[in-house]
């Protein structure tokens, strides 16, 4: 049992994990650009959602490590791998690396780091790392999920049938196919929701 936070591993994995939160949460918003870019509207807001969670993973991070010191830290030297895979020019890679990414975190990075924290006696935060694994599964899911369904051309074709729904007048219709502009609004397919139980 390590008595400091300050002094321990854990400190330096939480150093770890606040520099890889922000970054993956620059990369989703960069993804989210890239998306918009291509009008898949509802896909960048998902992607924008994905950032805004790294963004509340690396805020209580961060109050994990401000915790461990009273006075202030005027800087901790660290040496760590953060990936850069994304692909600027195909977004469909991008995709398939960011769930690759996520799966890494929630396989190996986080497990690990919960597990040193318990034996360094840091409950409440192994329990954080615990917690986060089931986030970061949640993560590399979906984006497989939209990678698969956007390299088989599924996402707008479902079957059976599905409702569809325009994000931004409403209309709502159910059918396989989703519609290439909105009947209502004439909003393009990349503004359809994501199927929705009928």
């Amino acid at each position: 049992m390590i008595n400091s936070l300050y002094e321990s591993k854990t400190f330096q994995n939480l150093i770890k994990a606040f520099a890889g939160e922000c970054q993956a949460s620059s990369r989703y918003k960069q993804l989210a650009e890239h998306a918009k870019d291509i009008k898949l509207n509802q896909l960048a807001k998902f992607l924008n959602m994905l950032s805004t969670n790294e963004f509340y993973h690396s805020k209580r991070i961060y109050e994990f490590i401000v915790s461990a010191t009273d006075k202030p830290i005027d800087g901790v030297m660290i040496s760590s791998n953060y990936p850069f895979k994304e692909n600027k020019h195909n977004f469909l890679e991008s995709l398939l690396l960011a769930s690759t990414n996520e799966n890494e975190e929630a396989s190996e990075v986080y497990p690990s780091f919960a597990r040193i924290a318990h034996e360094e006696g840091f409950g409440e935060i192994a329990l954080f790392f615990d917690n986060l694994v089931q986030v970061e599964t949640c993560h590399k899911l979906a984006l497989t999920e939209l990678y698969n369904e956007l390299k088989t051309n599924t996402m707008y074709n479902r079957k059976p049938a599905v409702k569809w729904k325009c994000a931004r007048c409403g209309f709502e219709a159910t059918a396989e196919n989703a519609w290439q502009k909105c009947p209502i609004c004439e909003a393009g397919q990349g503004d359809i929701m994501l199927s929705m139980p009928e």
